[in-house]
């Protein structure tokens, strides 16, 4: 895959080419005022509420400051205006977010809400949360997965006819194999790059031993678990940074993205942009090794230490500290 950013080889370029990015912004902002105008929000305080984020994330909405780091803000947003799939679709990706897909389980509630507005005008994005919590893909749903498993489309007909959220709990849970049959590919390909990062002392090769040689965080550990479990439901930052972790080159992650069924990296997307350019950089400079190593995570540290133009920052630099006081088992 060929990218603009190919040829930037050092900060001051990159700051160059970010800051023509700058109309990603202001798109947002003036959108997000017309959505606060027409839903007649008088306060930042009232909408924000209303969005999960903070009066603060708002005013720097519509001052063309950031941009949202997070889809989920995004369908809130989107349900909150009232629209359909189409439009909802058309939002995210408008931002750099992939589709609503029907084999993601928290997607197919989404989808299952937005084409029912009418029906149940007041349910939001919190009522999805709530379903999504009742769904529980019991082990012995799998014995035979593999060969129950159904294409995508067959789910996405199953939810056009759904007629509650009693009958779409019961739906998904008995499509379980297929919901999680999308994600044996991703489980397969991540499992190889963790055990390519394990450092071999001549004893025996565990995740364990990775995650300790590492120092992985809590949460990184549990997803390490979770893949080699087969049962991390993966999310699109959280991935990023394993990614990094794991010492993937650029093609190398925008393959996991695909195989976990996300929109691959885009130059034209803030965060992404940044991520491209690390890759790139070190790749070029001979730093990439599949030795557990951090110098991606450090790299992507520096590269995010120079902007403030994205929500919740901070939050998404927490997943590239080498951070480990114990080990989860």
């Amino acid at each position: 895959m060929e990218y603009h950013l190919e040829n930037i080889d050092n900060i001051e370029d990159y700051k160059k080419y970010r800051a023509k990015l700058s109309k990603k912004k202001t798109d947002w902002g003036e959108e997000v005022k017309q959505i606060k105008d027409d839903l007649g929000y008088k306060t930042n305080k009232d909408f924000a509420d209303r969005c999960g984020v903070t009066s603060q994330t708002v005013g720097n909405w519509l001052r063309k400051k950031t941009v949202p780091s997070s889809r989920d803000v995004l369908i809130r947003i989107g349900m909150l205006a009232g629209y359909d799939v189409v439009r909802m679709n058309g939002f995210l990706e408008k931002y750099g977010f992939g589709s609503l897909y029907s084999k993601n389980v928290s997607d197919a509630v989404y989808i299952f809400v937005l084409e029912n507005s009418e029906k149940f005008p007041d349910k939001n994005y919190q009522d999805c949360q709530k379903i999504i919590d009742n769904i529980n893909f019991k082990k012995d749903r799998f014995k035979d997965e593999k060969t129950i498993s159904k294409p995508t489309e067959e789910i996405t007909e199953g939810i056009k006819n759904v007629s509650d959220f009693p009958e779409l709990i019961e739906f998904i849970n008995s499509n379980a194999a297929a919901f999680k049959s999308r994600y044996y590919k991703f489980y397969e390909y991540m499992q190889n790059f963790m055990n390519q990062n394990i450092i071999s002392d001549g004893k025996k090769d565990t995740i364990h031993k990775l995650v300790e040689q590492c120092g992985w965080p809590r949460s990184f550990q549990k997803i390490a678990y979770g893949i080699q479990n087969k049962d991390w439901i993966p999310d699109r930052w959280k991935l990023i940074s394993l990614c990094l972790r794991l010492n993937m080159e650029l093609d190398e992650v925008n393959s996991a993205l695909i195989l976990a069924k996300m929109k691959d990296l885009s130059e034209k997307s803030l965060l992404d942009s940044a991520i491209i350019f690390v890759l790139i950089d070190a790749s070029l400079n001979d730093e990439i090794h599949k030795d557990g190593s951090d110098v991606l995570c450090i790299k992507m540290l520096e590269i995010m230490d120079n902007f403030d133009d994205m929500d919740d920052i901070d939050e998404i630099k927490k997943d590239l500290l080498k951070k480990c006081n114990h080990i989860w088992r």
